[in-house]
């Protein structure tokens, strides 16, 4: 998995999984002991700065110019998942009808993922609005015209989803990752970073900005505030410092994380 390019997390999650089945092995009298018990001893874990890697704002102008050369296709697409952070099955499950273009937001009612299909809600099972951005609002209706045109140009229906591939089809994460995402990085020579990527790229800029937690704990989808926070503590920190009113909200924070430890 590591000469494959594969993230130290991913194979932690991996052993991880390896590990539960080991135990139910034991458990079963198939095997005497768990070979993957230790993940550590296997890979160290390599961290990011703040815990997350994220893409500068130069290089994300520089992928979202070569979308537009390269992989016409896919930049709207692209483009969505850095201006929302939106995860990369949401993104795929959105439907045209989901979006609302006078109110500037999209209506995340589902997600995709290779392994489940279709499922009937995002993850943690809650439903939210995310801002669209005038540019990106821009960049949807003419990527939506001109599917409309190309279908009617063949004479067949315009795929039910959002984004889909130049055939139609459903955008797959590995497919999308290793024919689309990393030839992309390569061409204009940028270290790989997963898709995943771009959701901590948007999440960062907005708490750069100043934008209230809570908003952006609403955008991200997060179950908890928590979640946001011990996320993206180095940003949040980076703000505090500046002592602006996102100052008044980290100290309402640590109040409120407070009492919930009683």
């Amino acid at each position: 998995m590591l000469d494959a390019g594969k993230t130290s997390k991913t194979i932690h999650n991996v052993v991880r999984a390896l590990s539960g089945i080991f135990t139910q092995a034991i458990e079963d009298g198939i095997v005497v002991a768990n070979m993957a018990v230790r993940p550590g001893l296997l890979v160290k874990k390599t961290r990011t700065r703040g815990g997350v890697d994220v893409f500068t704002d130069e290089e994300e102008r520089a992928i979202l110019n070569a979308a537009k050369v390269y992989e016409p296709a896919y930049y709207a697409f692209i483009l969505f998942l850095f201006r929302t952070g939106t995860r990369e099955g949401e993104a795929v499950a959105i439907r045209p009808e989901d979006l609302d273009f006078r109110a500037r937001y999209v209506q995340i009612e589902r997600s995709f993922s290779s392994a489940k299909y279709w499922e009937d809600s995002p993850k943690n099972g809650k439903r939210r609005q995310v801002d669209l951005a005038a540019d990106l609002v821009t960049v949807l209706k003419d990527h939506l015209a001109l599917r409309a045109a190309d279908a009617a140009a063949a004479g067949t229906a315009s795929a039910p989803w959002l984004f889909a591939t130049p055939t139609g089809g459903v955008i797959r994460s590995n497919n999308f990752r290793d024919r689309v995402w990393k030839p992309l990085l390569v061409k204009i020579g940028l270290r790989y970073r997963c898709v995943h990527a771009t959701r901590h790229t948007y999440a960062t800029r907005m708490i750069g900005k100043g934008v209230n937690l809570v908003h952006v704990q609403t955008q991200l989808g997060h179950s908890g505030i928590q979640i946001t926070v011990d996320t993206y503590t180095h940003w949040v920190e980076g703000v505090k410092r500046g002592r602006g009113w996102m100052w008044i909200g980290w100290r309402s924070m640590t109040r409120w994380r407070r009492r919930q430890a009683g």
